[in-house]
């Protein structure tokens, strides 16, 4: 039996066609078959290519699954792997995929994807709405960084810079996924600006970027499209922060395909951005996707943290708009279509006003505009709250679960501000209010750190009942000023007396110092304790390198705010550590917009002496990233932080609790008690619960200066408590090589 196959002859216009024009069909045996094929292999090659093509592509989902790079098929053939610097990141989900292209830092250096939205504009009548979730699909262009969320411009307050479409991520990665690890840590870096400035255009990231590791920087509505709350269902507020909460949502979901580990996500921020940071472990919407948390000259506890009454706010916003105040429903209507540019200057005429009335201290770290609200645990609406209780009793309760946590200030957080711009103020008010410092400065500071620590109010009751201060008593003999003046230690005469810089006194000094400690230091200190106790391992540090150039930086990430303006006019010759100055130690600054522009609002750090500690401090953050609680890598052959992360709070000999912390500067090192007698104080603890060794000399220099007979103290006492003070543990010096001065919680 011959079998036959009908073979349709399809190659040109030129062969046998019907009447019809259609193909003629012949009958050939299989023994020609061979033949008929060779003689038609050219027309069948491209045909075959095309089959080759479309199985590679076919192939190309399984392979991204499983995080490999695969090769380009061309004509049926394996062509040559993609070049080395090939930043195209090929997204694929169950039910949708993406194509993304980015760019490299320069030749062989870290990828970098900007301006890739991870939400829908918030824009119209989702003018103060929770963002809307937006898929990473089709050809993504992430090239270009996008639009700073709108607020003033920094160079001219007539001007407003930016967009409400801004709900934009950067994504800047060591090294895309090969398949052969899990992936990169993930640091998201949330900018700080009193939560009414920043972008995340501004942070140049390559310095933690080559420490292996995968840096987001985000963006979230500022001011009061961000913040605005009428404590109702109508407008609860904290939109911004359920921005945030998105965005980790979005990472957790696409930080693989660049080359992160989504079970290690660390949040990270500066000031503002640290309260935030540190909020994404506390809200139940976000912990879960939260590793650690690195959070810098900012805590969930600082009273710029949480607006505690928010109506009287959104109440003067609405006037200034010209809407009505209720009911809340007909108010937002009308905010939603009024000109977003009169938002921003709404809320800067609030700002005026507050500083006005609250003075210099609200400006170094006051409530000036909107800012995060405590929702409450239910609207009955059934919609979850980002903060369902104050941070204070999440952390006091322990609802958190177990993150790990690197926080820290810089030495002098007010000084500039305090000693520039603030000053004229302050020397006004020592002038003409009787005993300002006691009755006016101390009860503004106590009362803004009550939502620290609730004793707070205790502050000179709890030092007058303390050993110390009765052993000193008998030396000397009843002195009416001396809890005063323990707290203050403002020596008779101190106007004579002179700080190094020339013309500014002691007090200014000393002011400085309790500024720094009530707004800054108590909070993060508080804080730690409170973490290490009932959550993750706390570290601490403190920042004290001092540099021109950083404090350039600082004012380019930070321009604008109250306390930064008041810097400028500081002595450029104060060589101290401001806040702010420790960002360009992470950050090269950039402007709002993000170009690379040399004639404005760029800075890097070129000074061998900086160069050294922001290797330092950077490896710091990264081996804190990779290694969590354990810090330094256990890989002995990778450089790194040099020492072990001191735990804060830690039970030591005799099981008293242990405030050991980091002092960063180009000689790092573990410091002993961080400010041991003045937290002490501010903290409200009272009798032999103060730290003895830490208040010996505080206490000895204020008996001292209040009754004239130093000398006499000094015989009389050595040897006794008051002669238990140590340098290095908190007492006389601050982390063995800072001088607390003549003495004080001041000083």
């Amino acid at each position: 039996m011959v079998f036959g196959i009908t073979l349709q002859d399809r190659s040109s216009s030129r062969g046998p066609r019907g009447a019809a024009g259609a193909a003629v069909a012949t009958k050939a045996p299989l023994s020609a078959l061979p033949a008929l094929l060779l003689a038609d292999m050219n027309k069948f090659a491209g045909v075959l290519a095309a089959v080759a093509a479309v199985l590679a592509v076919l192939q190309e989902p399984a392979a991204a699954h499983n995080h490999h790079r695969v090769r380009r098929i061309v004509g049926g053939r394996a062509a040559a792997p993609p070049p080395t610097d090939d930043p195209v990141v090929f997204v694929y989900k169950e039910d949708h995929d993406a194509r993304v292209y980015g760019t490299r830092e320069r030749p062989g250096g870290f990828y970098v994807y900007r301006g890739i939205r991870y939400a829908e504009p918030p824009v119209g009548l989702y003018r103060f709405q929770r963002p809307r979730p937006l898929r990473l699909e089709g050809v993504v262009n992430a090239t270009l960084a996008g639009a700073p969320c709108i607020q003033p411009h920094p160079e001219d307050p007539l001007k407003t810079i930016g967009s409400e479409d801004c709900l934009f991520l950067n994504i800047y990665s060591a090294e895309l996924p090969d398949g052969t690890s899990e992936g990169l840590p993930v640091i998201v870096w949330i900018h700080g600006g009193g939560f009414r400035r920043g972008s995340a255009n501004q942070y140049g990231t390559g310095h933690l970027v080559d420490k292996k590791v995968v840096v987001v920087t985000l963006q979230y509505r500022l001011g009061s499209m961000g913040y605005m709350s009428t404590s109702s269902q109508q407008l609860p507020g904290n939109v911004a922060m359920f921005d945030m909460a998105l965005a980790m949502n979005w990472i957790k979901e696409y930080i693989s395909f660049f080359g992160g580990n989504p079970k290690n996500i660390n949040t990270m921020g500066q000031g503002t951005g640290a309260s935030s940071a540190m909020m994404m472990g506390l809200s139940p919407m976000t912990q879960d996707n939260v590793k650690g948390i690195v959070a810098m000259s900012g805590s969930a506890l600082s009273p710029n943290a949480v607006d505690q009454d928010p109506i009287d706010a959104t109440d003067e916003l609405a006037v200034q708009l010209g809407c009505p105040t209720k009911p809340h429903l007909a108010m937002v209507r009308c905010m939603q279509e009024a000109p977003a540019d009169q938002i921003v200057f709404a809320d800067e005429t609030l700002q005026t006003f507050r500083l006005a009335s609250q003075g210099f201290v609200g400006g170094l770290g006051g409530l000036l505009t909107p800012s995060p609200v405590v929702e409450g645990k239910e609207d009955t609406r059934f919609l979850p709250s980002f903060l369902p209780e104050q941070p204070a009793e999440t952390l006091e309760k322990g609802n958190f679960p177990n993150i790990s946590l690197l926080t820290g200030v810089c030495k002098d957080e007010t000084g500039r501000a305090i000693k520039g711009g603030f000053n004229r103020e302050l020397q006004s008010k020592l002038q003409a209010v009787p005993d300002f410092l006691n009755k006016i400065l101390l009860k503004d500071l106590a009362g803004r750190a009550s939502g620290v620590v609730k004793n707070v109010q205790n502050l000179f009751g709890g030092l007058a009942s303390s050993p110390l201060f009765q052993q000193a008593e008998k030396a000397v003999g009843p002195v009416t000023k001396i809890v005063e003046v323990s707290v203050l230690h403002l020596p008779t005469g101190w106007a004579t007396l002179t700080l190094p810089t020339p013309g500014y006194d002691v007090t200014t000094s000393r002011i400085s110092q309790a500024t720094t400690d009530a707004l800054f230091n108590l909070p993060m200190f508080r804080a730690s304790q409170l973490w290490s106790k009932k959550g993750g391992k706390a570290v601490v540090y403190s920042f004290e390198h001092t540099s021109p150039r950083a404090a350039a930086a600082g004012r380019t990430f930070l321009g604008g705010l109250p306390l930064m303006q008041a810097a400028n006019d500081a002595p450029a010759a104060l060589n101290e550590t401001f806040h702010g100055d420790d960002l360009a130690f992470v950050f090269d600054a950039r402007p709002l917009e993000g170009q690379r522009d040399p004639t404005r609002g760029q800075v890097s750090l070129s000074e061998p002496e900086d160069m050294k500690v922001r290797d330092i401090f950077t490896n710091l953050i990264a081996d804190f990233a990779h290694n969590g609680q354990e810090g330094r890598s256990k890989d002995e052959k990778k450089p790194g932080f040099p020492l072990p992360l001191p735990s804060f709070g830690s039970l030591g000999g005799g099981g008293k609790e242990e405030n050991n912390f980091l002092v960063i500067d180009q000689n790092p090192r573990v410091g002993k008690n961080f400010r041991g007698c003045q937290m002490a104080v501010w903290s409200g603890l009272s009798g032999a619960q103060l730290p003895t060794e830490s208040c010996a000399d505080i206490l000895k220099n204020a008996v001292g200066a209040v009754a004239g007979t130093a000398g006499k103290i000094a015989g009389g006492l050595t040897g006794g408590i008051l002669g238990g003070g140590k340098p290095g543990a908190g007492g006389g010096k601050q982390g063995g090589g800072r001088p607390l001065g003549p003495g004080g919680l001041f000083g």
